[in-house]
C-alpha cells in the first residue's frame, strides 16, 4: 500500500531517486503508446524529466526536513522549459497535460511495485509538484503561443498594410497630378468628395492597422524620451489644421524624461491633439501639460469643445463612438490611444468641464512598463 502512519524520513524519495533512469526509460514507452509520434526521437520525448525528477526528490526532501508541505507552487526552470520545448514540437497543450498524468502513472506504479509504505506527508508532497511543473508547463506553453500569434498577427497585419497603401498612394498621387493640371476645376464638388474619400479612407487604414497591432499585443520598443521636444513637435504637427481655425495651443512643460514606445505615445497625444482641434470653437485655446508627479508622468489636453453631452462620458473611448455634432471621422482615435497608453501601462480618462470643454489625462510610469521576462 502507499500509506501508513509512520515512516523512515525521505523514503519516498530515497526510492525516486534509486530508480530515477527505469522512471525515465518507463515514462518515454508510456508517451509513444499515448500520444507521442513514433518518428519524435526519444530524447526529444524524454526532453527534461530526469532534471524535473531531480527537482521533485530535492522538493519532497525540504519538506520532510521542514515537517510541513511548501505552500507555494515551486518556479520549475525544467518544466517551463519543457513548455516551451513541447510547443516548438507542435503539441497541444492538452497533450500536454496529460505528459504529467503518464508521469503520475509511472511513479505510482513505481512506488507499488517497491513494495514500501509511504507517509501521507511524501505522497502529498510528490502530487504538490506535479502539480506545480503542470502549472510551470502551461504557463510557459501559453507565453510561448501567445507570442507566435503575436508575432503572425503582427506580420498579417504588415502585409495588410503594404496591399492597401500602395494603391492608395497611387490613387493620391493621381489625384495630386491632376489637381496641378487644373483638372478638375478648382471648387469642383465631386472633386472635393473624392479627395475627401482618399483622405478619409486613409486615416481609416492608419487608424485600423495600429489598433490591429495594439489589439495583438504589440511588443513596444522602448526608449529615454525627452518630453519637451517631443511634444512640442507633435504640437507642431497639428499646427496647420489649428490655424485654419484660428486656434491656439497653450503649452507648459514640468517634466523631463520618461520612457516609453515613441510610436506609439506619439500615436496616443496626436490623436488626443487632433480631437482637440476638431471639436475646439474657432478662434479658441486648447491648453497642453505635462508634469512628473512621483514616479508618473501626466499629459492633459484641455479643449473647449463646450462640454461633453449628458450620459456615460466614458463611452468617447469605445471604437467607432461619437458623442460630438462632428461626424466627418471614425470614432477610432480615442479608441486607439487608450490601447496604446494602457500598452504601456498607463490610463487614459477625461473629465468633463460642462459648458467649456473637457480635459484627457494621459497618465503614465515614467520608468515605462515593465517588460515580459526573456525566453
Amino acid at each position: 500500500m502507499y500509506l501508513a502512519r509512520k515512516r523512515n524520513v525521505a523514503a519516498l524519495a530515497d526510492v525516486l531517486n534509486e530508480r530515477r533512469d527505469e522512471i525515465v526509460g518507463r515514462f518515454a514507452d508510456r508517451l509513444y503508446e499515448l500520444i507521442a509520434s513514433t518518428a519524435l526521437k526519444r530524447e526529444d520525448v524524454i526532453d527534461s524529466l530526469a532534471e524535473f525528477l531531480d527537482e521533485v526528490i530535492a522538493g519532497i526532501r525540504a519538506d520532510q526536513a521542514r515537517g510541513k508541505l511548501a505552500t507555494t507552487t515551486t518556479d520549475s526552470p525544467t518544466a517551463r522549459a519543457h513548455g516551451r520545448q513541447r510547443f516548438e514540437l507542435g503539441f497541444d497543450i492538452g497533450a500536454m497535460v496529460r505528459e504529467y498524468g503518464a508521469l503520475r502513472d509511472v511513479l505510482f506504479l513505481v512506488m507499488e511495485e517497491s513494495g514500501e509504505a509511504f507517509t501521507v506527508a511524501e505522497v502529498r508532497s510528490l502530487s504538490w509538484y506535479l502539480v506545480g511543473g503542470i502549472a510551470n508547463a502551461a504557463s510557459k506553453y501559453a507565453q510561448e503561443r501567445d507570442a507566435e500569434l503575436r508575432r503572425q498577427t503582427e506580420k498579417h497585419v504588415g502585409f495588410l498594410a503594404h496591399e492597401l497603401r500602395n494603391p492608395l498612394a497611387s490613387l493620391r498621387f493621381a489625384f495630386l497630378t491632376l489637381e496641378r493640371l487644373g483638372l478638375p476645376a478648382q471648387g469642383d464638388r465631386a472633386a472635393a468628395i473624392v479627395k475627401a474619400g482618399i483622405n478619409k479612407l486613409s486615416d481609416l487604414i492608419d487608424h485600423a492597422l495600429v489598433g490591429m497591432k495594439l489589439q495583438a499585443g504589440v511588443e513596444l520598443v522602448l526608449e529615454d524620451v525627452a518630453v519637451e521636444p517631443f511634444v512640442e513637435a507633435l504640437c507642431v504637427e497639428t499646427s496647420l489644421d489649428a490655424q485654419e481655425k484660428h486656434i491656439s495651443v497653450d503649452l507648459a512643460v514640468g517634466a523631463t524624461c520618461l520612457r516609453a514606445d515613441r510610436k506609439y505615445l506619439g500615436s496616443a497625444l496626436s490623436n488626443l491633439l487632433r480631437n482637440a482641434v476638431k471639436f475646439t470653437r474657432a478662434s479658441g485655446t486648447i491648453h497642453v501639460r505635462v508634469k512628473g508627479a512621483g514616479d508618473r508622468v501626466v499629459f492633459e489636453v484641455e479643449d473647449e469643445c463646450g462640454g461633453l453631452p449628458q450620459g456615460d462620458v466614458q463611452k468617447v473611448f469605445d471604437p467607432f463612438v461619437q458623442l460630438g455634432q462632428d461626424r466627418s471621422g471614425f470614432g477610432l482615435g480615442l479608441a486607439i490611444a487608450k490601447q496604446a497608453v494602457e500598452a504601456h501601462e498607463g490610463s487614459l480618462r477625461v473629465h468633463d468641464l460642462p459648458g467649456h470643454g473637457c480635459v484627457f489625462v494621459l497618465d503614465l510610469p515614467t520608468a515605462g512598463p515593465r517588460m515580459p521576462p526573456q525566453r
